[in-house]
Order: structure tokens, then sequence, then C-alpha cells
């Protein structure tokens, strides 16, 4: 039996929950699947497959502010290259006992093996950096160089003219790219008879997830539509009181979600990918409030406006009454069908059968000493 390690990045919960379908896909195919992450991240994955050994892999614990997000980030470069290093090493340490047969990491640069067949999901091969076409540039150029060890790259996505990631994965400037197709953890319903007329789902970073939490649930009177609030946190809600006709949840798991998705006639989120994933797979309306200062949500944001699928309002600007009048007035026209949900299934069948994950890279032996070498330093 083949054995897989999947390592979702720490950078919110959406690198994690669009490894589900994944993990599900090798567990179907007889993969011996084991998991490694920590916190949240780790704790969705438990509660997701409670059966599967998991790991405690440390995150990158990126801090955020409320202003000036793209310079913290910078600011934090130092300790972003420590956790790659530390992922190289952790996995150097771990390997000897579990010889994974295939790794896959999801935005972790450093989370590969020499003496694995090696698979990095990302949809930026050209990430945003905020700072005009010369950032942009030198981003791609690093990320680029972070991807070359991978034996693949799955972007989850599909390389036609219709597409959900723009620029953030098109043209293809990297080898061994593979389209995977999107990516959901989620199933569309055909109910009509909803429970709740609005779902408001909160995600993403501190402080700016507070931020807006706080805008909205001021703006939410005792009188009006029926609202379900999930605030994708465990930190105490405000002191103000919340009116009658709003249900609140905290931390949703996944059958929490899919049930708010299939109650709820209309959404209002960020506009991180994997939710507009989700939202494209379960075909909902929905209004996008990208987070201040997050290059790759405003971007999404814009393009998702331009395509006229999803309208948008700003975090700054941000009104409930004008957010329902757009949701109302707003004829989305995303082609739904033109995206496909299941194409993953075949390259992970395509591995095992070809037993891809025997060729390994340690065909190059000098890789896996240079490598091991720079570890031990």
């Amino acid at each position: 039996m083949p054995k897989v390690i999947v390592a979702p990045l720490d950078w919110g919960l959406g690198h994690a929950t669009r490894c589900i379908p994944l993990i599900k896909a090798f567990l179907s195919q007889g993969w011996e699947v084991t998991l490694a992450g920590e916190g949240m991240v780790a704790q969705l994955l438990k509660a997701s497959f409670p059966e599967i050994p998991l790991l405690t892999l440390p995150g990158y614990q990126i801090r955020y502010a409320k202003r000036n997000l793209k310079w913290k980030i910078i600011q934090q470069t130092p300790q972003i290259l420590r956790s790659i290093r530390n992922e190289k090493q952790w996995l150097l340490q771990q390997y000897p006992q579990y010889r994974w047969d295939l790794i896959i990491s999801d935005n972790r640069p450093g989370f590969y093996h020499a003496e694995a067949y090696n698979i990095y999901l990302t949809h930026q091969l050209h990430p945003q950096s905020g700072y005009g076409k010369p950032g942009d540039n030198l981003l791609s150029f690093i990320h680029r160089h972070f991807m070359k060890p991978f034996n693949e790259i799955w972007v989850p996505d599909i390389g036609d003219m219709i597409n959900l990631s723009g620029k953030l994965s098109h043209p293809v400037k990297t080898k061994n790219v593979r389209y995977i197709g999107l990516l959901s953890r989620l199933q569309p319903t055909t109910s009509t008879q909803y429970v709740y007329d609005l779902l408001i789902l909160l995600s993403g970073p501190e402080p700016q997830r507070s931020l807006l939490e706080k805008i909205i649930l001021q703006q939410i009177g005792e009188e009006g539509k029926k609202i379900l609030l999930i605030r994708g946190t465990t930190l105490p809600m405000p002191k103000d009181p919340v009116p009658k006709r709003v249900t609140i949840i905290n931390l949703a798991d996944h059958t929490t979600i899919q049930q708010a998705f299939s109650q709820a006639e209309k959404v209002i989120c960020r506009s991180g990918y994997t939710t507009l994933m989700d939202l494209i797979r379960c075909n909902k309306k929905a209004l996008l409030i990208p987070t201040p200062g997050q290059t790759e949500q405003e971007y999404l944001a814009e393009r998702m406006s331009a395509q006229n699928w999803f309208p948008v309002l700003r975090q700054e600007c941000f009104q409930l009454e004008e957010a329902l009048r757009m949701l109302t007035e707003t004829q989305s026209r995303f082609p739904h069908e033109e995206f496909n949900f299941n194409l993953y299934n075949s390259f992970i069948h395509s591995l095992k059968a070809a037993e891809k994950y025997q060729l390994r890279a340690s065909e190059s032996p000098s890789l896996y000493d240079k490598n091991k070498k720079l570890i031990e330093k």
C-alpha cells in the first residue's frame, strides 16, 4: 500500500479545507494517509479524519496588523525563511520512520524530501505583491525558485480561458504544472426551502476578522431578515447584545458548513480562493469583502466583480443595507457548469496506476546530500 503525507499551510484554514477532497480520494484509492499540522489546522483535520494519524508540524504563525499589512508581512520574511528551513528539517527527521512514497505540500515550500515523489499544491504561480509589476515579477521569480525541487505542481483550477484564479496561475511559466480542477469539501444541494435569508461567513486573520464582525453587528437591527453568523473563531463575542434574528456559531465543522450553505439563500464572506471554490460548487449568490491589505483577496475580488460573477464591497465602505441591495439586484453570471470538481480523482488514480510515486528524486542523490548538509548547518 503506497503511503502519502498531506501538509497544508497554516495561513488561514482554506489550505486545510481544500485538501479534504484530496485526502478522501487518497483513502478511497487505497493509500495509507498521514496528516501534518498544528493549531486550528490540526483541529480541523483531526475533526474531519479522526482515524488518520496526525503529526504535529509547526506552522508559519504569520502575524497581521490593522494597517500596512503588506509591510508587516515583508518584515516577517526572516521568520518565513526560518519556517521553510524548519519544515525541511522536520521532514528529514520524520522520514526514516515513516518513509512516505508521496508528499503533498499545500504552499509549504520547504516540505519535500529527496527520497519521495513531491507535489506542491498552489493557486499562486504568480503572487500579487501590491507593489506593481516589478514587485509581482520578483515574487514570481522567488516562488518559482522554491518550487523547483517538486516533481509536480498541482493548481486547483482549470487551464482554459474560463478559469477562477486569473493571472494568479495563468499563464504557465513553471515546468510540471498540472491543472487538477477546483477543490471543495462541500456538495451542491437543490433545496430552495431556506431557513436563513443570509449567511455571514467570517474568516481570516485578526484583527481584520474582528473589525469586520464589529462593523456588521453594529448595523444589524432587531427587525429584518433571519441571519446565520459563523464567526470563524473561538474568541469571546463582543459585549453588545445580538438581535434575536441572528443565530451565532463560533467554529463550524464540515457538517455545519454544508448545512449552512444549503439552508441560507445568500452569503456575505471574504474573497479567499477556497471560499470562492465553495461558492461556485454550491452555486450560491454571494457578496465579497476582501481582507484589507491582503493582495490576493483584493485581486480575486476585483476579478470576480469585473467578470460579474460576484458583487464586491470594501470593508471600509461596508453598509449592510447596501450589501443586501446589491445581492438582490446583481445578476451574477458565473459559468458554474464550466468548472470541474472531480478532475483531481484522475490525477490521484494516475499516480498510483503508473506508480509515479516510485520515481524518486533520490535518483539525483546530490540533491538529497545538498539538502541534508544545509539542514545540518
